[in-house]
């Protein structure tokens, strides 16, 4: 049994794999229900809570750095909330905006929140201020660099607009399966072995 060729495709495949992911939403749309009904919305091997809306980027708002169009969560506190439909993954940052429109209007959100989940158990959990008055979208940090399987995003301020923070883009790295990782040690060990062989020829 030839074992080499599997080295080269398990390291292709963990590759793959294990590659950043920036996820923009040009192409996600909401169910055309009544706000208090919730459908979730499947999307790019996420399902989002439908508690979300989306603004298309017009001459009112302020630029989208990475998309056309960007998600809001409905509630009192704007959570979006997204769960993996293929397995763990890395939560690098997310790129949001205190508020959507040009100079903004009302009291923006205070900060922003990160909740991450691993099997239904909180893994980390940070807030970050916003600051006053900026209204454009920035990069923040992901709050860890373990594998999770759900995230939630939230604002906190007070006043009317207080859940006024937008989701631009999500920057995520899938974890490889175990299968993979099963397949690259597969491969090492053929390799290895034919390297031993010849050594024994030679």
């Amino acid at each position: 049994m030839k074992f080499l060729p599997l080295l080269p495709a398990a390291t292709l495949a963990l590759s793959a794999t294990s590659m950043a992911h920036i996820i923009t939403f040009d192409a996600f749309s909401t169910p055309a229900v009544n706000y208090t009904d919730f459908v979730p919305v499947l999307y790019q091997g996420f399902e989002f809570d439908g508690s979300v809306r989306t603004m298309d980027q017009n001459s009112d708002t302020v630029d989208f750095p990475s998309g056309n169009r960007a998600l809001k969560g409905l509630d009192a506190a704007g959570y979006i909330v997204l769960r993996s439909l293929n397995g763990p993954f890395i939560f690098n940052r997310a790129e949001i905006a205190g508020a959507h429109v040009t100079g903004g209007y009302g009291p923006q959100a205070d900060a922003v929140g990160f909740v991450a989940y691993r099997n239904g158990v909180i893994v980390a959990q940070q807030e970050v201020p916003i600051g006053a008055h900026d209204f454009a979208f920035h990069w923040y940090a992901g709050v860890t660099d373990q594998p999770i399987d759900t995230l939630e995003i939230y604002s906190r301020g007070e006043g009317q607009f207080a859940n006024n923070v937008w989701l631009d883009a999500l920057d995520v790295r899938p974890v490889p399966e175990p299968e993979t990782w099963a397949l690259l040690a597969v491969g090492a060990v053929g390799l290895l072995a034919r390297r031993g062989r010849a050594m024994v020829k030679a």
